[in-house]
């Protein structure tokens, strides 16, 4: 047998548990929930597992790191302990334990995270409820779609297509409110050249009746995502840092963009690596699917000069690349209020 003290992320809870070591880490997640009824309603299964490891140490329970947890809070050693992929359910424990070089666990330590699912489905489908207004927009685009606007952005596009950049180029759509920059999604999908991904940036207000509410639950999601990425990555010094941001693997984010280019409902939470992002564009060029492009409407473009200097928005590109592949996608992190004195949209494009 061996004592685990495991600690709930974002939860003041830390406890032990007792279980024999040749057992699985299903079994230790059996475990927790069976200790926690009250602060997990979830399955065990969509319980995820770290190890509380600090080099090649356990987390001692005297760390201040140790003590944030205990009153909830995660810092940056905790977020560097979640930046790996979770635990695999069907290992031992002690397959785990030797792998990783571990001491055998002692009392006042912290072994195991445990971080709880997000209880709210990321769901990317548009929502069924409020049909109505996507099917007024692609009908609507049946009758604009070979009007000349629409063709000079398919042309740009397709130059981007073909061209050979280092970094991918994105198309920014400008003009006074009104003027059809939301309707251009759906005329870009009806030509048939592109399978658009289309993301409305803004939170939606309950209770709106236009577009945004048709895809309001992507909205969600997409926030979430940059949101929980924001809190892991907002105490580094160089998040602003492009040639950094590619070297990071696990993003939540990666989750949503793989999702998207492999046409899912949900986002699988379990998926956080930019192997995965590359899978599904080596996937979709496998089925020679359609160039994938993604269309932002209402992005932040432009915030008092201030709150960029206090870092309160950063803009930041991931980019995958390989020689059949491309994948740009300028992302927006935002902490606090940010006040936008403008709203543009943005076309963001992925090669296959």
């Amino acid at each position: 047998m061996v004592k685990l003290y495991c600690a709930l992320i974002g939860v003041k809870v830390v406890f032990p548990v007792n279980i024999d070591e040749n057992e699985s880490m299903g079994d230790l997640k059996d475990v927790i929930k069976t200790k926690n009824p009250d602060d997990i309603k979830c399955s065990a299964s969509k319980l995820e597992l770290y190890l509380a490891r600090k080099g090649d140490a356990w987390l001692s329970g005297n760390e201040p790191s140790a003590q944030q947890l205990k009153r909830g809070n995660v810092d940056d050693d905790i977020k560097s302990m979640l930046d790996c992929k979770p635990l695999r359910a069907i290992w031992p424990i002690q397959d785990y334990l030797n792998d990783n070089q571990m001491p055998a666990p002692q009392p006042n330590q912290i072994h195991v995270l445990v971080v709880l699912p997000n209880e709210v489905p990321l769901t990317i489908s548009p929502n069924s409820d409020e049909a109505r207004f996507v099917e007024r927009y692609e009908s609507l685009s049946k009758t604009l779609v070979r009007d000349e606007q629409v063709e000079s952005l398919s042309k740009a596009i397709r130059a981007i297509l073909e061209g050979n950049f280092d970094i991918t180029p994105f198309d920014v759509l400008e003009s006074s409110s009104g003027m059809g920059k939301t309707q251009m999604a759906f005329n870009l999908n009806a030509t048939g050249e592109f399978d658009v991904f289309y993301i409305w940036c803004n939170r939606v207000p309950d209770k709106v009746q236009d577009i945004s509410a048709a895809y309001s639950s992507r909205t969600d999601a997409f926030s979430f995502c940059l949101d929980k990425d924001f809190q892991n990555l907002k105490g580094r010094s160089d998040i602003g840092s492009i040639t950094k941001l590619r070297g990071i693997e696990n993003l939540c984010l990666y989750g949503f963009i793989q999702a998207a280019l492999l046409g899912k409902n949900k986002v699988d939470e379990t998926v956080k690596t930019r192997q995965d992002v590359k899978t599904a564009l080596e996937d979709r060029a496998a089925s020679e699917k359609k160039p994938f492009i993604v269309f932002l409407d209402e992005f932040s473009r432009e915030i008092k000069r201030e709150a960029t200097c206090n870092g309160a928005l950063r803009l930041v590109l991931f980019q995958y690349k390989s020689a059949s592949h491309c994948f740009s996608c300028e992302w927006c992190l935002s902490l606090g209020d940010v006040h936008c004195t403008y709203r543009g949209r943005l076309l963001l494009i992925q090669v296959n």
